[in-house]
């Protein structure tokens, strides 16, 4: 989807694996199998990932800047971490747009959500609400089976709506928001039939237009 954008917008586009991505550190570029200089590169592998393998020595050395552009740059690794949630009720508690999130443990808890910091897609997400009668693991995916106690994060649960299908069948809608210089540019819907978003949820994109 993306590379078909980017070729009606009129860009040369060159699909690879991310394994066929390489540091020249001799001539300071970015190419790929065929010694095609990479220029710009938008890329669905996770940074966290990519700064801790064989890429990490080339990024710490400044040659992330070899590349044009990154699509998602670096420091979207700061608000994939979802330690910031933590960070944020830690700053601000009881804010009306915030719910309580911890580090160690539930605290006093008794209905929460423990979250991996960088999970992605439902990956690693225990729903323990019992007020609501919810129980839920995921427990596949790469995330489950990597992440330790320690990159886990535990927030308050928040009872998503139910609005029932045409079948009667369950639907939980999640808002996802784009805000660009504090202005509302996109929002997406994402519906799951289960309390937990995952990769075969239904997703819609929208674009806010300005007038």
């Amino acid at each position: 989807m993306v590379a078909h954008a980017a070729k009606t917008a009129g860009w040369e586009i060159h699909i690879i694996d991310i394994d066929q991505l390489f540091w020249d550190a001799k001539n300071r570029i970015w190419h790929d199998a065929d010694r095609r200089r990479v220029r710009n590169l938008f890329k669905l592998y996770p940074w966290e990932d990519m700064v801790s393998n064989e890429y990490g020595k080339a990024l710490a050395n400044g040659d992330y800047e070899a590349m044009d552009n990154w699509f998602e740059p670096a420091w979207k690794m700061f608000l994939s971490n979802k330690i910031l949630l933590v960070a944020l009720w830690e700053l601000f508690p009881h804010h009306p747009l915030l719910v309580p999130a911890y580090l160690d443990s539930p605290r006093a808890m008794r209905d929460w959500v423990k979250k991996p910091l960088f999970g992605r897609e439902g990956d690693g997400i225990v729903i323990n609400a019992p007020s609501f009668d919810v129980h839920v693991e995921h427990t596949d995916g790469y995330i489950t089976e990597t992440a330790t106690e320690e990159e886990y994060i535990y927030q308050a649960y928040v009872q998503a709506p139910n609005y029932l299908s045409d079948e009667n069948e369950p639907n939980h809608p999640l808002l996802g928001a784009w805000v660009v210089d504090a202005e509302s540019v996109a929002f997406a819907m994402r519906e799951a039939d289960g309390y937990i978003t995952d990769y075969y949820s239904r997703f819609v994109p929208c674009m806010i237009e300005r007038y």
